[in-house]
């Protein structure tokens, strides 16, 4: 920033020194107001994801890089008959139905919705996708089927 005087040395240092803080102060706030306003806008997206994954109609599994669910939705719980509770912390392979072996594959280049066969806590077989965002359609991709 800068700051003009009506005549050369129109401020004695002390003056410039406060000026000087002064501009730093103003920065900081404008700075802080950016990251506020970030903030605000980035809280309203999750909160508009969370709304999405907990109205879904298709159960939903979401795992950490270690393959652990770390959270499910409503539907899932419905579908399954598996308690949140219950699945925390396990990986998708606890729900196996045993129709399809670890080592059944899907390749596809693009979006990856394999069908996989899973297991409901009664211990009935159900349908289920399993998607992935790491496919690309240049490469394709091979997704474990038998979870």
């Amino acid at each position: 920033m800068v700051i003009f005087g009506a005549e050369p040395e129109a401020f004695d240092p002390y003056e410039t020194g406060l000026l000087t803080e002064l501009m730093g102060d103003l920065a900081f706030g404008i700075h802080s107001r950016r990251l506020q306003a970030e903030r605000e806008q980035n809280l309203k997206r999750l909160r508009q994801s969370a709304a999405v994954f907990e109205s879904s109609g298709e159960g939903v599994i979401i795992t950490d890089p270690h393959d652990r669910i770390v959270a499910v939705n409503r539907a899932f719980t419905t579908i399954t008959g598996y308690a949140e509770e219950a699945v925390l912390g396990a990986t998708p392979r606890r729900l196996s139905s045993g129709i399809q072996g670890p080592s059944s594959t899907a390749t596809c280049g693009g979006p990856c919705r394999p069908m996989i066969f899973g297991r409901a806590r009664c211990g009935t077989g159900a349908r289920m996708a399993r998607s992935t965002p790491s496919c690309s359609p240049s490469a394709p991709c091979a997704i474990p089927r038998g979870y």
